[in-house]
């Protein structure tokens, strides 16, 4: 009697497992053939962004429908920024070296000039990227400026901290 029940059993969970596997398939065969087409963000027509600009470029490129004059325009003021900013990075990494060695000797006055370096640096940096935005808004028309500033307003909405649950 065991090994009937044993056979039965058996034969259960592997009518379940085949059923289940049935169901699996039906689903996924579902999902891969049914899919949502996807939501489109704008009716614009899209100009294909040149070769090697990433996606946050030919966003801007898109949203602003921006000239292929433009677009490489963007592109070279883009390269000049990036030049510019890791020029920049490298002298802060380097002045960071001698800040702490220079509050590891304690030596209150040479830390106080170095943090005074790497903050003058950071601020060229932040003026350079006000300097940067001032030249892309140059080259768009009144209403490509329009459009940039809303995205610039987004973009610094994004960019604020999370909201801390009250306690």
């Amino acid at each position: 009697m065991s090994k009937i029940y044993n056979q039965r059993n058996l034969i259960i969970t592997i009518a379940i497992l085949a059923i289940l596997n049935v169901l699996s398939l039906g689903v996924l065969w579902y999902a891969h053939n049914y899919k949502k087409p996807p939501i489109a963000h704008s009716e614009k027509p899209h100009h294909k962004p040149p070769k090697g600009m990433n996606k946050a470029d030919a966003f801007l490129i898109n949203e602003l429908n921006l000239s292929k004059e433009q677009a490489l325009t963007l592109e070279r003021l883009k390269r000049e920024h990036i030049t510019y900013t890791r020029q920049k990075h490298e002298e802060i990494r380097a002045l960071k070296g001698k800040f702490v060695d220079a509050f590891v000797t304690e030596n209150d006055s040479l830390t106080q000039a170095v943090a005074t370096q790497i903050g003058t640096l950071e601020t060229e940096i932040d003026l350079n990227l006000a300097q940067h935005f001032k030249d892309l808004k140059n080259i768009c028309t009144e209403e490509q400026q329009e459009k940039l500033a809303n995205i610039f307003r987004e973009a610094m909405k994004m960019q604020k901290p999370p909201k801390r649950p009250e306690r």
